[in-house]
């Protein structure tokens, strides 16, 4: 009985610290190449966004419109690949510029869950609990399996002064 005792207590002390081992440089060199392709195609409108999503992913999205009212929508990943192919067509660009911050990422270099602080560019508000999960499964490049984001619609970008909207008219006629 004592010695089951031990080698279950070994078995989880084993599995912490299995967990609590940092990802190796290559792992970490491709979670950065999948954020930036998954960054560079949003932020393009590139429908090469559709095949990093697994068909059965889970997309939670958070959506506050203009006026502050937020719907919260959960779809699987074959409805958001359809989604996002009826929305953008074949590199069509879209409206919203994105940028990831304070990047964390944990898991066993299959196995991914990835926070981030999402800015939106465009409209100068911040998504401070986004969460990524991606996955290989036997695939030889990630896939993602759950998402989390808010799109507030409010823009909270500052407004430009009037000298900025000014333009220097100086205006020289060439002689004949």
């Amino acid at each position: 009985m004592k010695a089951a005792a031990l080698l279950l207590g070994l078995m989880v002390a084993y599995t912490h610290i299995a967990q609590a081992r940092p990802l190796d440089n290559k792992v970490l060199e491709e979670v950065k190449d999948f954020l930036k392709k998954h960054l560079q195609y949003y932020n393009t409108g590139n429908i090469g966004l559709a095949k990093l999503y697994s068909n059965d992913a889970e997309i939670a999205l958070t959506i506050t419109k203009q006026n502050n009212q937020a719907i919260t929508t959960v779809m699987r990943g074959q409805s958001w690949i359809q989604r996002l192919r009826d929305a953008w067509g074949s590199g069509r660009a879209i409206n919203e510029a994105l940028e990831l911050h304070n990047v964390t990422i944990n898991g066993d270099g299959t196995n991914l869950d990835i926070t981030a602080q999402r800015y939106s560019k465009t409209r100068c508000n911040w998504d401070n609990n986004y969460k990524l999960s991606i996955t290989k499964n036997g695939l030889p490049a990630y896939r993602i399996i759950k998402e989390t984001a808010l799109i507030n619609h409010n823009n909270l970008c500052p407004q430009p002064s009037l000298e900025e909207f000014l333009i220097n008219q100086n205006i020289q006629v060439a002689p004949r």
